[in-house]
């Protein structure tokens, strides 16, 4: 979003600059020659100056698209996503204004379309092929805008889901301060917080693995993103550092198996104190019983009295 604030600023100050330093009309064939030199942001400027001048030159947006297009196609979806879908968006704006005046275009104006490189055409294409062009030129950005869109969506759910898993262990951690503690913490304090990270783990790898197949159907740049998994070993050490989903090697603490391996250790103690308490539980209900059948004489009375206080 900043860069393209601070394109549009730029151009806007050429521009101002250019109708400052001369008052006469801009023509397009010096236009046109600033163009096919290949300065796409002095021709950008230009190009912006000359549509305010005279606003139904169907080349001066048609050139402009592909500037737009071909500055769309040089984004990073992963690093640059706004500025890409501001230029798709000028791409099909100025595509379109292009192909709407096309109609009302002087035939001599048909050598300004020598640089768009339809196949078969000659010098001064005809208006039926600059059609055709223009077409092709806005399917081609629709279909590249879906995949890319696509494909930053999964990356960014990815490093989204990733993110919470490790706020999560964070907060596990702070409230824990001890591995031993989270083992024999009641269900009510653990149980939800492990769900939790579980969930947003597994979420993060199921969008890691669209992310690898959509750029496998549809690369862009030079992403081929890998991952491997870190044990979490040391309690309050390990876990706690966020990933670089923009590198092809990633490292991602496995979550996962510690999750597995907390709940092991969970059931076994838990079935362990369950049985003590209920073997404890016995022992008492069987004292209770024995206790009852004790007959009440006299001369034991003393001895109940006092067992029963004790008791």
């Amino acid at each position: 979003m900043k860069l393209k604030i601070v394109i549009i600023s730029i151009l806007i100050f050429l521009f101002v600059q250019q109708e400052g330093k001369s008052q006469r009309r801009i023509k397009y064939k010096d236009v046109y020659k600033t163009v096919l030199a290949g300065n796409d942001y002095n021709s950008y400027t230009l190009l912006l100056a000359f549509q305010k001048q005279k606003p139904d030159f169907a080349n001066a947006y048609f050139q402009l698209g592909l500037i737009a297009h071909k500055w769309a196609k040089e984004k990073d979806p992963l690093t640059e996503l706004d500025n890409l879908k501001f230029f798709i968006y000028n791409t099909k704006l100025y595509f379109g204004l292009a192909s709407k005046k096309l109609a009302e275009e002087s035939r001599r104006n048909r050598e300004y379309y020598s640089n768009a490189k339809i196949k078969h055409a000659k010098k001064k294409v005809s208006y039926q092929e600059v059609g055709l062009f223009i077409d092709s030129m806005l399917t081609d950005i629709n279909q590249f805008e879906k995949n890319v869109l696509k494909i930053a969506n999964s990356y960014n759910n990815s490093i989204s889901s990733y993110n919470k898993c490790v706020s999560q262990f964070i907060k596990i951690n702070k409230e824990f301060s001890t591995i031993k503690k989270i083992y024999l913490a009641p269900d009510i304090a653990i149980k939800k917080q492990l769900e939790e990270l579980e969930l947003n783990y597994d979420s993060a790898m199921l969008y890691f693995s669209r992310y690898k197949k959509q750029l496998k159907v549809y690369p862009i740049k030079n992403y081929n993103p890998n991952f491997t998994l870190y044990p979490i070993i040391t309690h309050r050490l390990d876990g706690l550092t966020n990933s670089n989903f923009i590198d092809n090697q990633i490292l991602i603490w496995d979550y996962k198996t510690w999750i597995k391996g907390v709940r092991k250790v969970r059931n076994s103690e838990i079935k362990l104190n369950n049985a003590d308490i209920q073997a404890t539980e016995n022992q008492i209900s069987d004292f209770i019983k024995k206790y009852k059948k004790i007959k009440c004489t006299d001369e034991n009375k003393p001895f109940l009295l006092n067992r029963k206080t004790i008791y």
